[in-house]
C-alpha cells in the first residue's frame, strides 16, 4: 500500500503537470490494495475503482500470504476497508457478494 500512496502524492504534487481530479483504480487482485489507499488519502483521491474478485481477508489460510493482514478480519474484512473510503465515489466490481457491500455503503448513506 505504500507504493500506492507514494504515487498518489507524487500525482497531487507534480510540478510540471497540474492534476484536478485523482482517481485510483484496484484491478485483477489489487482491490484491496487501491481501497486501502483510498481510505488513507480520501483527502485527495476523487473517485474509486475497485474490483475486489470477491476477496475475503477471512479466505486466507497461510499468515504468509502476500495479502495478509493482521486484524483485517476482525474490524469488517474487506466491505468495512471499503466503507473506510468514504466520501469518495466509489465503484465497487467483481463483488460476489454485492448486497453485503451494497449495505455497509447504504449505512453510511452513499
Amino acid at each position: 500500500m505504500r507504493d500506492a500512496l507514494t504515487v498518489i502524492a507524487m500525482i497531487r504534487d507534480h510540478d510540471k503537470y497540474h492534476t484536478d481530479q485523482i482517481l485510483v483504480a484496484g484491478l485483477e487482485g489489487s482491490g484491496q490494495v487501491a481501497a486501502a489507499a483510498v481510505a488513507q488519502a480520501k483527502s485527495v483521491v476523487a473517485q474509486g475503482v475497485i474490483a475486489t474478485g470477491g476477496f475475503r481477508f477471512g479466505s486466507l489460510k497461510d499468515v504468509w500470504d502476500v495479502n495478509f493482514v493482521p486484524g483485517a478480519v476482525k474490524y469488517g474484512d474487506v466491505p468495512a476497508l471499503l466503507a473506510l473510503c468514504a466520501p469518495v465515489s466509489l465503484k465497487v466490481l467483481d463483488e460476489a457478494k454485492p448486497g453485503e457491500v451494497e449495505f455497509v455503503l447504504g449505512s453510511l448513506g452513499q
